[in-house]
């Protein structure tokens, strides 16, 4: 399947590690120059740009706070005037804090709110008229299966995918005639290295996690990634406005295999 993103810039939040690595990894595959778009973790975003270049990519890291909109403006500037116009926006980071409901203060549901939904918000809308204006764009917000099925310790957390939904929704509305899509990929059981175990609990035991998805395994950074791909593609120009679950089989409504 042709999936050519030469001549097209993208930009992936949280791209360095996990899922947003593999994601900037595929499209860079794919022919695209991307933003590598980083927080905290600039060592990761480097290795993800390294990791690019090696391939016969192009890519650059930028750093974004996605809390401070002085930050999202002029990261903004400065992907557009390294890497041209964006094309492909790739909203792929968030923070997933465990905690009882009684613990969830204000102060942490702001930030909850403000990596996974306020950030993303306003970053795409300062790329989204660009898109108007060529009549061609590719958004991509990543949601969480857990959004749907619910989980203990991450009220905060679905209530902000909950939101991400909305927006993509509302952003199809908008955007059709123009030739811009906007989607949810709702990744499943993936194996990624989690991080502060205090943030995001224990590292899951594999084998277990593996036995709750219907396919017997957990997915792949790279399962998720080429999902991205082809929605950033020419030949996903006719979806918009869904939720499209890489979940090994597992659905809100499917029971999981235990």
């Amino acid at each position: 399947m042709d999936t050519n993103l030469a001549g097209r810039t993208a930009l992936v939040t949280g791209a360095g590690k996990n899922i947003g690595r593999a994601i900037a990894q595929g499209l860079a595959a794919s022919g695209a120059k991307v933003a590598v778009v980083y927080s905290g973790n600039a060592d990761g975003a480097a290795e993800t740009v390294r990791a690019i270049a090696e391939a016969g990519g192009t890519a650059h890291p930028f750093g974004i706070d996605l809390t401070d909109l002085s930050s999202i403006d002029a990261g903004y500037q400065a992907v557009v005037a390294a890497l041209g116009p964006v094309d492909i926006l790739v909203n792929n980071a968030a923070v997933r804090p465990r905690r009882k409901l009684a613990d969830v203060t204000p102060e942490l549901w702001d930030t909850v709110f403000a990596v996974n939904v306020r950030g993303p918000f306003f970053l795409t809308q300062k790329i989204v008229p660009g898109m108007v204006e060529r009549r061609w764009g590719r958004i991509i917000n990543l949601g969480g299966l857990h959004g749907y099925k619910g989980s203990a310790q991450r009220t905060q957390v679905h209530a902000s995918k909950a939101a991400v939904i909305g927006m993509t929704r509302g952003l199809a509305f908008e955007t059709a005639e123009y030739g811009v899509t906007a989607n949810v990929v709702v990744p499943g059981r993936i194996a990624v290295q989690r991080g502060d175990a205090a943030m995001y609990g224990a590292q899951e035991d594999a084998s277990y996690a593996a036995s709750t998805v219907l396919m017997k395994r957990q997915g792949r950074p790279e399962d998720v990634a080429d999902m991205c791909v082809f929605l950033a593609s020419d030949r996903a120009g006719y979806i918009s406005g869904q939720e499209i679950f890489v979940t090994g089989g597992t659905f809100p409504l499917i029971p999981s295999a235990t």
